[in-house]
């Protein structure tokens, strides 16, 4: 299996990060990605938690803004039902 990363990330195998967890809990880079693999697949992904953060707030904010496209779509359409599958379809959430 291949995959696309980003140049500053590290790819190392669960095994590696197993055995220096401490280490790179302590060097860890905030702009550095670690992307844990197991037989070349990828299980998961360190970050600074700092960057989770940021990301679970654009996460949040593209969720609402997905929510007022659907609030503003059904408005549109007064009198017709959509369903929520079909809107998740649409929105591909």
């Amino acid at each position: 299996m291949s995959f696309t990363v980003k140049q500053d990330s590290v790819i190392m195998g669960v095994t590696e990060f197993r055995n220096n967890i401490p280490n790179l809990l302590k060097k860890h880079k905030t702009d550095e990605e670690i992307i844990i693999t197991n037989r070349d697949k990828p299980l998961g992904v360190l970050i600074d938690f700092a960057k989770y953060q940021k990301i679970q707030e654009i996460m949040e904010y593209a969720e609402d803004f997905i929510l007022t496209q659907m609030v503003e779509k059904g408005k549109k359409h007064k009198g017709k039902n959509t369903s929520l599958e079909a809107l998740e379809k649409e929105y591909g959430i």
